[in-house]
């Protein structure tokens, strides 16, 4: 992130932050608009405007787009959406979304689903979307959180590895391969009766 960039997290609480000052939160629709950019990338103006507001006519849905960009933009004093025949976000933000995958690994483990607990109203469509997203970035955390366990308990640092590969079994308790990870590390730490409880879990 360049320095005095705008950074916003979706993973977890959603939020904006200025380098130096407290995060702030982000609105329901605020968050669910700048997720659907930066994981899908630059939009046709007309798909976003029928997604947030589908029971709006198209004409008072990008009225209401550009009041939102508007809004965002002088609440933070940077421009976050850019606003045209495409919908996409300026190059002055950094989403941590976006930048998972390079972050610290205590970072990393506090990170949450995206968009968590937000309330995105009656559309059912973005309701959709948004399953499909979360689905997806957690997919991409998990990944990370496996490479990084492996490549740790290659080096012999057992330890280090073992929340990460917790954390990846908590987001992703359907996963064999995760819970068997698990089970070897405790297994080699001499932690006997934490595998044998990850074995009946993964049995049960």
């Amino acid at each position: 992130m360049r320095e005095g960039a705008l950074h916003i997290s979706l993973l977890g609480d959603s939020s904006w932050r200025l380098p130096g000052h407290a995060p702030v939160q982000l609105s329901p629709k605020d968050a669910a608009l700048i997720a659907k950019l930066a994981i899908d990338g630059p939009q046709a103006r007309a798909a976003v405007c029928e997604l947030l507001w589908p029971e709006s006519s198209a004409k008072q849905a990008e009225t209401s787009l550009r009041q939102r960009a508007s809004r965002l933009s002088r609440a933070t004093g940077c421009r976050i959406i850019e606003v045209g025949a495409q919908v996409r976000l300026s190059d002055d933000v950094s989403v941590d979304a976006l930048t998972i995958e390079n972050c610290d690994d205590s970072v990393l483990l506090r990170t949450g689903p995206l968009l968590a607990g937000h309330d995105l109203g009656d559309s059912n469509e973005l309701d959709r979307w948004l399953v499909g997203a979360r689905e997806r970035v957690t997919g991409v955390i998990v990944k990370a959180l496996t490479d990084r366990a492996e490549r740790l308990e290659s080096a012999g640092r057992l330890r280090d590895a073992l929340p990460l590969a917790t954390r990846a079994v908590e987001l992703s308790p359907l996963s064999e391969h995760g819970w068997r990870r698990l089970i070897r590390l405790h297994y080699l730490r001499d932690d006997l009766a934490a595998a044998r409880d990850c074995c009946w879990r993964l049995t049960a």
